[in-house]
């Protein structure tokens, strides 16, 4: 994966159907079919990925829930032989509550889970109806195991929370969407921790300007925290309500998009 301090990143975005995890594991298996025969070391795919960020209160519904876990089985069971490793947006029922992740997968298995820790919910974002902060779980040992409803063992013991991920001597760190947007992000602590690239799944819409905003957070992050910083955000499919989604796929490097 890493070849002369070097590695291939790429921000990919799918077009989903909401609440259709089973169709959407079939796109995001062939563009990580696309990724590995690329060469791509580490692909970035948007948050809740498999779902769909705007499915709203369905959310709530086991049915679509284990569905998400099946269709998570699906993708694992076909990338056991990649070498690209991925980050899935996926959310995650730990105890009574559910969260909003990021899922770090490698070789078939999940490596780790990422919680999102600042929950938009203010004009058309209402995500603390639905997830709980991963704040709560920070500075916690928290080990989780997922199981699709056929049994199919997504993973035992798995890592939940600020994780640093260590590749052949590259560190990584992940966050999620909003969490760029604190006044103190938790990419910043994972940098000054030692991550050399962080990676943002977002859902991010389209309003005036915002793009741009986006595009300096981003370029601003990478600067400050002398880094890599890959971000993916939901595409088009996502536009079935008035909000609007445009796929921004950035890659910035100290203080550059590239």
């Amino acid at each position: 994966m890493v070849d002369l301090g070097m590695v291939r990143v790429a921000s990919v975005v799918p077009r989903i159907k909401i609440g259709n995890p089973d169709y959407n594991a079939d796109e995001i298996i062939r563009l990580l079919e696309e990724a590995e025969a690329n060469g791509v070391g580490i692909a970035l795919f948007p948050e809740l990925t498999i779902t769909g960020y705007t499915c709203a209160d369905l959310f709530y519904q086991k049915k679509l829930y284990d569905a998400q876990l099946d269709a998570f089985a699906k993708i694992l069971d076909a990338t056991q032989d990649f070498l690209t490793a991925f980050i899935l947006g996926i959310y995650v029922r730990i105890g009574a509550r559910y969260y909003n992740c990021a899922a770090f997968c490698q070789a078939g298995q999940v490596k780790a889970i990422v919680p999102k820790k600042c929950r938009p919910s203010t004009k058309e974002f209402y995500e603390s109806r639905w997830f709980a902060s991963g704040t709560e779980l920070s500075g916690k040992e928290i080990k989780i195991r997922l199981t699709a409803s056929d049994g199919f063992d997504l993973g035992e013991n798995i890592p939940v929370g600020d994780i640093l991920i260590d590749l052949e001597g590259l560190i990584i760190g992940i966050e999620v969407c909003e969490d760029l947007w604190a006044p103190v992000t938790p990419g910043s602590l994972l940098a000054l921790s030692g991550a050399e690239i962080i990676f943002n799944p977002s859902a991010s819409n389209e309003i005036v300007s915002k793009k741009e905003y986006r595009e300096s957070l981003v370029a601003n992050a990478s600067a400050t925290q002398i880094s890599g910083y890959v971000y993916a955000s939901c595409g088009v499919g996502e536009s079935t309500t008035d909000i609007v989604f445009s796929g921004d796929a950035l890659i910035a490097e100290n203080g550059s998009v590239i």
